[in-house]
């Protein structure tokens, strides 16, 4: 597997990904990948996707699974039967998943 690229590196070529996207250079991703930043070409594709799905040339982070707070209505829910039945902490842990069926 190949090393990260430095930063000074990525700018550089999202600089030059953006300036051929805009047709300012007619320079192949083989010559930007092989000689000028010492990448892969596949490596530039992807960068080159990058931009063009995202704005930009890193793919933004990924926010899939449960959320990391609990919500006011979960909340709320969670206050109310702590009044009918006190519980305990695992108890308070596993409401969220039977009544909501969260995590």
């Amino acid at each position: 597997m190949a090393p990260n690229l430095s930063k000074i590196k990525l700018a550089e070529l999202e600089q030059m990904i953006v300036s051929k996207l805009q047709g300012e250079g007619n320079i192949t991703e083989e010559a930007i990948g092989g000689t000028i930043i010492s990448c892969s070409t596949k490596t530039v594709q992807n960068r080159r996707s990058n931009i063009l799905r995202y704005g930009t040339i890193d793919v933004p982070r990924d926010t899939v699974g449960r959320p990391k707070k609990i919500t006011d209505n979960m909340w709320l829910a969670l206050e109310a039967m702590n009044e009918v039945t006190p519980m305990n902490q695992q108890s308070m842990a596993n409401f969220p998943k039977t009544a909501f069926h969260y995590g």
